[in-house]
């Protein structure tokens, strides 16, 4: 059936009591049937087996039939392909179960060889323990040397940090001293900075009226002469210059601000009387952040000293003895 409705596309020529096939309905049942005429316009007339009788059928709708041996034989070749798939299909199904049942196996194995490991190390660990402890002399005396020498060692590091702590703090002390003579210097250059631009500032003023006085009114009545603007564009001249002067004298008066305002700070920040922790700050001045992180390590260094029982919370530290044993 299958070769008869694969050939049905094809042009074919049926001659009278030939034997042929056709799909009929909408469930596509193959009916067979006989050509009892042709026709001159290459249609056919079949009688089919069914009892319907058609007059006039074109070629493609029409098959050869098969006979039932050869249906038979596809049919055959079609259950033997059938027969090997699903044998490959078993024999994998088979090799993955086995597969599957090794590494079960080998899991199983795994636990029991660790439970059996640890098991065994745990009778040893209570057979040891169950032994009494075995101590001689040379054994205690070795203890207690190494004691002896632990606590050597700890009150060597004590003494090397309170010796670090007072070296930090007269470091401190100098920079701080070093940090209030820098704000006494530049409060002076702030004073004569100042003092220089109210100077220029009353040298100017002492110009512009010299300027009205003297040849504004006279221009106004037009009785200069050329000496006279002369004069008056050598004041201008002057006035000129001691604005500008004035006005560079005001930019250096703030830049001497500003750095009195960092010396103060670094004043302030390495003073050793400072208590509690500061945020760093992030200047341009390479003398200022070195100071606050002296002052910082120093504060940090008492305080890992006060944790450990080393200083008490006095500015003294308590004195240091060999723990009696």
């Amino acid at each position: 059936m299958a070769s008869a409705m694969g050939s049905a596309a094809q042009p074919h020529s049926y001659y009278v009591g030939e034997r042929v096939e056709a799909v009929m309905g909408s469930r596509g049942l193959v009916v067979g049937g006989s050509i009892t005429a042709e026709n001159e316009d290459g249609t056919y007339a079949v009688e089919f087996d069914n009892g319907y009788e058609y007059d006039s059928l074109d070629g493609s709708k029409l098959a050869p039939e098969v006979s039932q041996e050869e249906e038979l034989q596809t049919q055959m070749a079609h259950l033997r392909w059938r027969k090997m798939q699903n044998e490959s299909k078993i024999r994998s199904m088979i090799v993955a179960s086995r597969q599957m049942h090794e590494q079960e196996l080998l899991k199983q194995m795994s636990r029991d060889r660790a439970r059996e490991k640890a098991e065994w190390m745990k009778e040893i660990i209570e057979d040891e323990l169950s032994k009494p402890l075995e101590v001689d002399e040379n054994f205690i005396k070795k203890f207690e040397d190494d004691e002896k020498s632990f606590r050597a060692k700890s009150l060597a590091n004590k003494r090397q940090h309170l010796k670090s702590v007072k070296k930090l703090q007269k470091e401190l002390a100098l920079r701080h001293e070093l940090a209030n003579q820098k704000v006494v210097d530049l409060q002076r250059k702030v004073r004569e900075a100042e003092m220089v631009c109210r100077q220029l500032e009353l040298k100017r003023a002492d110009a512009d009226a010299e300027l009205r006085e003297r040849f504004v009114e006279e221009a106004e009545m037009g009785g200069m002469t050329p000496g006279d603007y002369k004069l008056m564009d050598a004041l201008s001249r002057r006035i000129k210059a001691y604005y500008e002067s004035q006005e560079k004298a005001e930019q250096d008066v703030e830049v001497l601000r500003e750095k009195l305002r960092r010396a103060e700070t670094n004043a302030r920040l390495t003073d050793p009387k400072l208590k509690g922790d500061l945020e760093p700050l992030e200047l341009d001045d390479e003398g200022l952040s070195a100071s606050v992180r002296l002052g910082q390590s120093i504060r940090s260094l008492k305080d890992t000293l006060k944790m450990k029982g080393v200083m008490k919370e006095g500015n003294g530290a308590r004195r240091l003895r060999p723990e009696r044993g």
